[in-house]
């Protein structure tokens, strides 16, 4: 046990010391009061009243200047024995105090304790023993007579024997003890982890992320909590950077979309949006003039400083600066080393040079139709760069259309001629439509035949080798040197003919990879650690236009020991597509429910709430509900509401369509309310829940009672005219 141990462990011994110098306490007035017991039949009333006094005052005194030790104890309970001795006279029964002594020396579970009363009664057996001659020992023996040999020989050997056996058992108590100890205070230690665990998996659960995790000892279970914290705020930000991302994308498609006949308000729109989502402090966009001729340039369209717009005029010849260079070079240019002058931003407290410039080309299949500049006090991040070069894209798409309904509206200003030009490619258009449509059915027809072909054949191959080339995912496997141990036909068949043609089984894996080399050893790297990878990357093979989802996982032996792994990829550009289309879709459906007075909400089978706008949030959050999706909407009706509804829904949910008007009591005041509940199919024409849409048509009929009396009014003066 090391010295820290055995000082956490001295409270418990403490208190077991505590407990026994209170058992010793008793004892010390018990045998006081069995003295006077004895002195009462012997006649030893000096004997017992001084000598027990002065035993007490041995124990005691010290115990009242707080010197309170359990050796004096010892000595003192051990010196009674020696006092009854000689009140019974030497009668040998009085030796059978000893032993009593001895039992309740085991409570303090420490045998050297034992050895102040052991050695004390052997001196006083001893002094009886070889003094028995002398006239003062004589008192002691009056009546067990003079101890012979064997009896004093018996008498030590019984004394030192069970000492013995006492020292062996408080040893025993001692250590059993300590481990009682011990698991006391692991079982403490336990019970603080699980405590430092809840507040820490709470302070996450409360979206703390940045919460610091309160022990610098975390168990199992809080270092899977501590990785589990790394995960969610790698995810949030990836998260923060989609959502960048995705709404800046929606804003400007929306200002695209919105000024696509007027070039010059979309380029003074669409730079006032970008500068202000991207924090920038100066922006320009200039457009290539002149294109495929000896005077090609750019032409400053709009410029934007401190949120305000510039009216300039720049004429930057194609590769004459960074701006030339980046028209030239189709590449995006960041610099945060700012050449002195290069861009002054003025304000109302100076001059300074900009921090950052981004220069992104404006490209539409590798066309360059012009160019975006901005310039920052702070560094712009790498995912702001990606969605520039994203929204460059749109531009320039937009851009192009811009232009092109320009030269389409001259052309159709320049002659009426063209339309029937137009009518006969519009009809040769469909019949090449007709013509694709019945292609593309051929080809569906062949791919399926080729599909059924291909799962006759994939049926048939029963070994790893087939098992491996029939999947369409890329697998590799390699040993810990980086070297391909297997690789299937469908990464030859992505590598042919590419950077990484003639990468094969035996290779070393990291060889051609070239400037990525560094990034993939560190994934090899963290699965040969055993971690297992999972991610989706945009291909860096060349000529792949995909997103590929990644599986790196170590390979395990049968004893537990990482000898390789394994890389495994798919093709998922289709499902990122999808993802980002969905994304989409929801910002749209969200706008479109949310910004109007009526209610919308569906609900499930089940009653459960699938969507509901703020509107209808709003109207609930003002009677104390917090309506929100997954709650049951039979829980926020009234019993009296639910009579009325329920039948509705079920009508609904059974595939019939309702619409009626009926009349509600909101306060003094009746609203009449339009409502329309339409049952929702999926692809299979089955129903999965049904849409409640409410319209406030208050005023409506409102306005058509109050014609309605006006009219019968004008009747009635009729009638009397």
């Amino acid at each position: 046990m090391s010295h820290l141990a055995k000082e956490a462990l001295l409270p418990y011994h403490q208190k077991v010391a505590d407990q026994a110098n209170g058992v010793a306490k008793r004892a010390v007035r018990i045998f006081f009061f069995i003295g006077t017991l004895l002195a009462a039949f012997h006649n030893t009333w000096i004997e017992a009243l001084v000598g027990g006094a002065l035993l007490l005052g041995m124990f005691f005194i010290p115990y009242a200047l707080g010197a309170y030790n359990k050796y004096l104890n010892s000595f003192v309970l051990a010196s009674f024995t020696v006092l009854f001795h000689l009140q019974l006279k030497g009668l040998p029964a009085s030796h059978f105090f000893y032993f009593v002594v001895l039992t309740i020396l085991l409570f303090y579970e420490d045998w050297r304790v034992l050895l102040p009363a052991f050695l004390l009664h052997i001196l006083f057996t001893s002094i009886l023993f070889f003094g028995s001659e002398t006239q003062w020992v004589q008192f002691f023996l009056q009546e067990g007579g003079k101890i012979s040999l064997g009896d004093f020989l018996l008498h030590i050997v019984i004394v030192a024997a069970y000492t013995s056996l006492c020292a062996m058992w408080a040893k025993l108590q001692h250590r059993q003890t300590a481990e009682a100890a011990e698991q006391a205070m692991q079982m403490t230690q336990q019970i603080r982890l699980i405590e430092t665990n809840q507040k820490f998996a709470e302070s996450i659960s409360q979206g703390n992320l940045k919460a610091e995790y309160p022990s610098t000892q975390p168990d199992r279970l809080g270092e899977s909590l501590l990785t589990m914290r790394t995960s969610l705020v790698d995810a949030s930000s990836r998260e923060e950077k989609e959502r960048f991302s995705t709404a800046g994308l929606a804003n400007i498609g929306e200002i695209l979309r919105a000024h696509v006949d007027d070039l010059q308000t979309l380029c003074d729109e669409v730079l006032t949006e970008i500068v202000k989502y991207t924090k920038s402090n100066q922006g320009s966009i200039f457009t290539v003039e002149e294109r495929d001729t000896e005077n090609e340039h750019l032409k400053l369209m709009s410029a934007r400083a401190w949120d305000r717009k510039k009216f300039l005029e720049k004429r930057v010849e194609m590769g004459q600066g960074l701006l030339g260079q980046a028209a030239v070079e189709k590449s995006t240019i960041y610099m945060t080393d700012v050449p002195e002058n290069y861009i002054v931003i003025t304000s109302g407290l100076g001059q300074a040079n900009p921090r950052s410039i981004v220069i992104v080309p404006l490209k539409n299949e590798e066309r360059v139709i012009g160019v975006l500049e901005l310039a920052s006090f702070r560094k712009f991040e790498r995912f702001e760069i990606e969605f520039l070069e994203k929204v460059g894209e749109s531009i320039a798409s937009t851009i192009l259309n811009s232009r092109n309904n320009e030269r389409n509206k001259e052309l159709l200003e320049q002659s009426s001629m063209m339309t029937e030009q137009m009518k006969a490619q519009e009809e040769e258009m469909r019949q090449n439509m007709e013509e694709m449509q019945a292609t593309q059915e051929e080809m569906a027809r062949t791919q399926r035949m080729l599909t059924e072909q291909s799962r006759e054949v994939h049926e048939k191959q029963n070994n790893l080798n087939a098992l491996i080339n029939a999947t369409t995912d890329s697998i590799i496997a390699m040993n810990k040197d980086y070297k391909i141990i297997v690789m299937n036909d469908t990464q030859r068949k992505r590598y042919k003919g590419t950077q990484y043609d003639g990468l094969d089984v035996g290779a070393d894996a990291l060889q051609m990879l070239g400037a990525v080399r560094d990034e993939w050893k560190g994934y090899y790297d963290r699965a040969l650690a055993g971690e297992h990878l999972q991610f989706v990357l945009k291909s860096s093979v060349k000529g792949e236009d995909t997103f590929r989802e990644y599986f790196i996982n170590p390979m395990i032996g049968e004893r537990g020991e990482i000898f390789g792994l394994s890389v495994i990829s798919r093709d998922v550009t289709q499902r990122h597509k999808a993802e980002n289309e969905t994304s989409k879709r929801g910002f749209i459906i969200n706008a479109l429910i949310n910004f109007t007075n009526d209610t919308y909400f569906a609900i499930d089978k089940e009653y459960k709430i699938l969507i509901a706008n703020s509107t209808l949030k709003e109207r609930f959050k003002v009677s104390g509900i917090d309506l929100h999706e997954g709650k049951l909407i039979t829980e926020v009706l009234s019993e009296e509401a639910q009579k009325v509804w329920r039948p509705r829904y079920e009508k609904a949910l059974a595939g019939e369509r309702l619409h009626f008007t009926e009349e509600r009591k909101v306060g003094d005041t009746v609203l009449y309310l339009e409502v329309f509940i339409e049952p929702i199919f999926n692809d299979s024409k089955e129903v999965v829940g049904c849409a409640v849409v409410s319209r406030d048509i208050t005023e409506q009929k409102k306005a058509i009672e109050k014609a309605a009396l006006l009219e019968a009014a004008m009747h009635v003066k009729e009638i009397r005219l």
